[in-house]
């Protein structure tokens, strides 16, 4: 694979990270809302809605969410060598991540 190639893939790897980081904070978010606690989550912090996610089951752990809400921040950054490779590096873990919360999310709605 090319240099160029490369650059490309892991460009479109960090653009879909950023969205799907972005419907997996809103999905989370909506459950917690609709099914615990309604009106509860307006102004609460991404540490807050991480810690209640993980209280549900919904996600294993939040400290990987925690990072992934930096990551997903820095994607404006993206442009910089280093920040790119590690939103690139940490989308596999992730992919796990959503996959797991997708899972929860599906059992819970069964």
């Amino acid at each position: 694979m090319s240099v160029d190639e490369r650059e490309v893939i892991q460009a479109g790897v960090i653009q879909n990270f950023g969205f799907t980081f972005a419907l997996c904070w809103k999905s989370m978010k909506q459950w917690l809302e609709l099914n615990l606690m309604p009106g509860q989550l307006n102004g609460a912090t991404s540490r807050e809605l991480f810690r209640n996610a993980v209280e549900q089951k919904l996600i294993p752990d939040s400290s990987s969410w925690v990072r992934y809400h930096e990551l997903r921040n820095s994607t404006s950054h993206a442009y910089n060598m280093e920040v790119a490779e590690e939103i690139y590096l940490a989308s596999k873990s992730f992919l796990e991540d959503a996959v797991y919360l997708l899972g929860a999310l599906e059992d819970y709605n069964e």
